[in-house]
């Protein structure tokens, strides 16, 4: 909640973390409004994540946010996907994390839109490799650590 004691228990952990000289991206949620979390983010010197799908993402070289899917075992909607290609074209980066039963390919979706906006088009290939890597730690078809991660998140 956006109360005093959140701010200051937040500004207390940003300190803690920039001592070991990391980039920090902060990901609000619950009450606190866009216009405040944008003010608190500049104030503590952190990036401001958002939704791609839904918000537009603060200016910058590297973009950070959350695709999230609508209740659990929900999947992401291509159009959501598309939404955020388009909001992410303009950076040179973008970490974007995507929860939903259907995360990988939305992944691969993803990256075949930014892929054909940037370089012309992404090849087939190069998005098959990258889904094989995620894979490989998934034999048994559960998901592996990825989907501990989505939960405790």
């Amino acid at each position: 909640r956006p109360g005093t004691r959140t701010r200051a228990r937040l500004t207390r952990l940003v300190e803690l973390l920039k001592a070991a000289e990391i980039a920090i991206a902060w990901e609000p949620t619950g009450l606190l409004a866009e216009a405040e979390a944008e003010e608190l983010a500049a104030s503590l010197g952190v990036t401001l994540a958002r939704d791609p799908a839904r918000d537009d993402l603060p200016p910058g070289p590297v973009a950070y946010g959350r695709i999230s899917s609508l209740g659990a075992g929900g999947r992401v909607r291509g159009s959501a996907i598309e939404r955020a290609a388009d909001r992410l074209a303009d950076f040179s980066e973008a970490y974007v994390v995507i929860e939903g039963d259907n995360a990988l390919r939305a992944a691969k979706d993803l990256r075949g839109l930014l892929g054909a906006a940037q370089n012309g088009a992404a090849s087939e290939e190069d998005l098959d490799e990258d889904e094989d890597d995620l894979d490989e730690d998934d034999e048994d078809g559960e998901g592996g650590d990825f989907e501990d991660e989505d939960e405790e998140s």
